[in-house]
């Protein structure tokens, strides 16, 4: 009579560890080579490193056999970590992020490398703004923020703050004028933030819209970094 309800047992316990909830995960998805837009290149020669938030490596990214620009890791599931994505042609460029519960892709254009000539044009031209004098990435002694609101109407009138570990850094609001021109944001929409010449190690940065809500993050930048807060979105209501 025992020989039944061995099985019964044995028949539980694989059914438990069916259920059981995985440890990691494969996420994956494409990387452009530079700011997403018509005919912008995949990144096929680079790396695409996952660290936690001590700066301490978790994985490195491969690409697919035969799918050129198509990266993917495993990761350990529902922690925060940065992504550096970096290339020959790019500069460094460190996301933030929590990485999924199940497996999962970002979407296209969710995730790239700025190229270094992006990067210098776009602080050049700031260079003398509201006196801004952005230093050269390629020096590897500093790094820069750039980003760019998931909403820009409702960062209208937003503060912005970012501090590194030699205090509160100067911070710039950018809007789009209907020339495409780079205009000072002033308490209208945001297009664009910049904080640049950041001191090397965490860099946080918080925004409180006019409305009260609060987002945050931090990165563990590297000199020679482009902290990347595109699509940086507010918390629901």
């Amino acid at each position: 009579m025992s020989f039944p309800l061995l099985a019964l047992a044995l028949g539980c316990t694989l059914l438990e560890e069916q259920r059981s909830l995985p440890t990691d995960v494969t996420w994956s998805g494409y990387v452009y080579a530079d700011l997403p837009a018509d005919a912008i290149p995949w990144l096929e020669a680079g790396t695409v490193q996952v660290t936690d938030l001590d700066d301490n490596e978790i994985t490195t990214g491969t690409q697919l056999d035969g799918t050129p620009g198509y990266w993917e890791f495993d990761v350990p599931v529902d922690i925060d970590v940065a992504i550096r994505v970096s290339g020959g042609d790019q500069v460094p460029t460190l996301w933030r992020g929590r990485t999924p519960a199940g497996r999962a892709y970002w979407l296209t254009g969710a995730l790239f490398a700025i190229n270094a000539q992006t990067e210098a044009s776009f602080f050049d031209s700031l260079n003398g703004w509201q006196g801004l004098s952005p230093s050269d990435l390629s020096q590897g002694e500093i790094a820069h923020l750039w980003g760019a609101p998931q909403d820009r109407e409702a960062w209208a009138g937003a503060m912005i703050e970012v501090t590194d570990s030699d205090g509160s850094a100067q911070v710039v609001a950018l809007a789009v004028d209907a020339d495409g021109a780079l205009i000072d944001a002033g308490t209208g929409p945001i297009d664009y933030f910049v904080a640049p010449n950041l001191v090397p190690g965490d860099v946080s940065l918080r925004v409180i819209a006019a409305d009260g809500r609060v987002a945050e993050t931090t990165w563990p930048a590297h000199g020679g970094d482009l902290l990347s807060a595109f699509y940086f979105s507010l918390p629901s209501f």
